[in-house]
This record gives C-alpha cells, sequence and structure tokens, in this order.
C-alpha cells in the first residue's frame, strides 16, 4: 500500500504543470515586482540603443532614452551610486537594525536602494563617551553612530574622545567593541 502511495506522488510531481497555472504564477511575479521592472526599463531601454546600426536612428534612440534616464534620476525612481558611496553608507549604516529608518533613510542619499553587503567590523574614532547613570558607557562615534553598552562588563580604561574603537558583528545580531584594544564590550547602536 505504501509503494502504491509513493508511486502515485512521484507519477504527480514528474507531471509537467498545467498552463495556466504557469501563466499564473507568472503574472503573480511581474505583479510582485513592477518598481524592480521600472527602475531596470529605462536603462535597458538606453543599453538597448547601441544595437542600432544606423547613425541617426542609434542618436535619436540614445536622445530619447537618456531623457527618460533623467526623468527617472531626478524623480528618484532610479539611483545612481558608486561602490565608495556603497561602502560609506554600509559603514554609517554598521550595527543598525534591517529595515530602520535611521538618518540616512531621512536624508536625501538612497538608504533602501543599496544592496552594499554589511561590513563585518568597522573601525572609528570615539567623538564622545558618557558613563551612565547605571555604570554602562554611551559612545558617539566621530560618523555620529551612537552606541551604548549592553552588558556590565568594566572597562579598563574609560573610553575618552579620540580613542579607536574596533565594533564586530557577534552572534546572534550582537555587537562586540574593542577601545584602544582592552577587552570587548557588548554593545548596542541605539540611533
Amino acid at each position: 500500500m505504501r509503494s502504491r502511495d509513493h508511486q502515485e506522488a512521484s507519477r504527480r510531481r514528474s507531471q509537467p504543470m498545467p498552463g495556466g497555472m504557469i501563466a499564473g504564477l507568472a503574472a503573480m511575479l511581474l505583479v510582485a515586482t513592477p518598481a524592480a521592472a521600472q527602475v531596470v526599463e529605462p536603462l535597458g531601454a538606453l543599453l538597448a540603443c547601441r544595437a542600432l546600426p544606423d547613425g541617426p536612428q542609434r542618436l535619436a534612440c540614445f536622445d530619447r532614452h537618456a531623457a527618460a534616464v533623467a526623468t527617472a534620476i531626478d524623480a528618484r525612481d532610479l539611483v545612481v551610486t558608486d561602490r565608495a558611496q556603497r561602502a560609506a553608507l554600509a559603514k554609517r549604516e554598521f550595527g543598525r537594525p534591517v529595515g530602520a529608518t535611521g538618518a540616512a533613510a531621512r536624508s536625501d542619499e538612497p538608504a533602501a536602494t543599496t544592496r552594499e553587503p554589511i561590513p563585518a567590523r568597522i573601525e572609528a574614532t570615539i567623538a564622545r563617551a558618557a558613563q551612565l547613570p547605571n555604570g554602562r558607557w554611551a559612545i558617539v562615534l566621530d560618523s555620529g553612530a551612537r552606541w551604548q553598552q549592553a552588558d556590565d562588563r568594566i572597562v579598563a580604561r574609560d573610553p575618552r574622545a579620540g580613542m579607536k574603537i574596533t565594533i564586530t558583528r557577534a552572534a546572534l545580531g550582537s555587537y562586540l567593541g574593542k577601545v584602544d584594544g582592552q577587552v570587548a564590550v557588548r554593545l548596542r547602536r541605539v540611533d
């Protein structure tokens, strides 16, 4: 009995999907990603102009589609960044929860459009440091990022402005910070 059920299930899996089901899945994918299709379309059309053999026709195509790209950039539907900008943004956003609306999201910069890998660690300089009433430390980096100590570990030398700090991603979304090479303390981003 069991082998018959297994054979029936195997036969159903090997049958092709009905055409209506494939069309439905394709429609769902198109509906689910209209923004991605709109953003890529102006650039794709512009690049397609290169394939036109006739010079005046190619120039007219470039002029027409370059205007569409410029309109998309002006409307912020298309954002162009270079590697250095994406790396700087990834460093500035280090430690911020995914989807958080921080300073970069509120500014004129394209925080949501970048897909730069999150760095494993950052090195920065402390701009300000203050001990909280609970004995833990609040640290502001030279980038403006604000961090607080999340554990009760005592640091040998109090953090001060001008000291170097290395913040590293740790397990389960936590972060460890080493001030001037001291023993690491657990940190959390608070801005």
